[in-house]
């Protein structure tokens, strides 16, 4: 397989070496036919509560540029697995309404793929899977003629990172198939970390948590023992516990955790987290398997959170703003966002942080014929 073609867009400090002007040349740079089509620009609208989400003012620029080549965009995402505001259609535009992918900013129409509950999607089947045969997909997306994937590069907890393998895959799953895709990710509690706050509990949409000990959460603030844990009626410390046949392995228990005490049933490094990136990539070969003429992909790699947009707040950067990439190829794109994060950094953040193999996604997609990890690099605005 040929090098694939990824573009750059460093930060820069004039207006030729802006991050907008350098946006409108690397959109330009995907060549994507899309004069009276439907376009998906498919994209996270972040959890309310927290600031790291993708800044709608670039949403805009890019609808922009598809209104000028004239096509027909839509912002559009799927409803969430778990308990948030973005579980349903009417929360989730609500949240993204409220996060400024409003009409003055983003001149483009929202459209929740896989519908009001979650229930509208389209079972697309695929040949090379390891692990599925079929997918089940939002069907506007299915629907839409053209997608421009915006993904905010961030770390993750559960698959090293998220870019634009993970907003393709799992951001095009319906809640079903997010369900297909997590459904074997345990996960488990370190007792000697849990302080018993019920963040979990209260976020857990299967109802797989409970509480040992007196059965109620309290905070970390709460807490009666000298380590801060409360003291159960039984004597014991009250921590959480997550019942392994209702667990469905959607990881917000992980996300939501103050102390970083749950963690996967198997090894971080291998198992079920290994095996969730290798469902997502396969899910992302689902939808591209036909469609590589007619996608292409936008990494921002600003503000670069440890974990997921997914959380309701935010947390310390960390890596420095590096720019904007864009390719036709997935693979390569998040290979190139890696290489030039880990050289500009002198070290890899993300496993630092998240302690994940996330080279897994990438040598799956490669594997699959979704993309290729040996890429050559175009600085579409060159620093003088």
């Amino acid at each position: 397989m040929k090098k694939a073609e990824v573009y750059l867009a460093r930060v820069g400090n004039s207006k030729e070496t802006g991050l907008i002007e350098g946006l409108k040349r690397l959109y330009r740079e995907l060549a994507l036919p899309v004069e009276d089509r439907l376009v998906a620009v498919k994209l996270h609208f972040g959890e309310k509560g927290g600031t790291a989400f993708l800044r709608p003012i670039y949403a805009g620029v890019v609808v922009d540029e598809i209104r000028n080549g004239g096509g027909k965009p839509f912002l559009t995402d799927t409803n969430t697995l778990y308990v948030g505001s973005r579980s349903n259609a009417v929360e989730h535009m609500d949240t993204a309404m409220h996060h400024g992918f409003i009409p003055p900013v983003v001149d483009a129409p929202i459209v929740i793929a896989d519908g009001l509950r979650g229930r509208e999607q389209t079972s697309v089947e695929f040949e090379g899977g390891k692990h599925f045969q079929r997918a089940l997909l939002g069907s506007a997306i299915v629907q839409a003629d053209i997608l421009v994937g915006l993904s905010h590069f961030k770390g993750h907890e559960m698959t090293g990172f998220g870019g634009a393998l993970k907003n393709l895959g799992m951001g095009l799953g319906s809640r079903a198939g997010k369900e297909m895709m997590h459904g074997d990710t345990k996960l488990q509690v370190n007792p000697e970390k849990c302080i018993g706050c019920g963040a979990c509990m209260a976020n857990c949409p299967a109802g797989a948590i409970t509480m040992e000990g007196n059965g109620k959460g309290g905070s970390e603030e709460e807490g009666t023992g000298e380590d801060g844990k409360m003291d159960g009626e039984d004597g014991k410390k009250n921590h959480a516990f997550i019942d392994q046949e209702k667990c469905i392995g959607c990881g917000e228990c992980l996300s939501v955790c103050p102390k970083r005490a749950i963690k996967g049933g198997r090894s971080l490094w291998g198992g079920s987290f290994a095996e969730l990136q290798e469902k997502m990539v396969e899910y992302a070969w689902a939808y591209l398997q036909d469609r590589k003429d007619r996608a292409g992909f936008i990494n921002f790699v600003l503000d670069v959170a440890p974990r997921c947009d997914c959380l309701p707040w935010s947390e310390r950067c960390v890596a420095h703003d590096l720019g904007i990439l864009a390719s036709r190829d997935p693979v390569a794109l998040d290979q190139a966002c890696m290489d030039l994060l880990v050289e500009q950094e002198g070290r890899d953040p993300f496993k630092e942080v998240n302690g994940i193999d996330w080279s897994i996604q990438l040598e799956h997609g490669e594997k699959l014929g979704l993309g290729t990890r040996s890429y050559t690099l175009k600085d579409v605005a060159p620093r003088k």
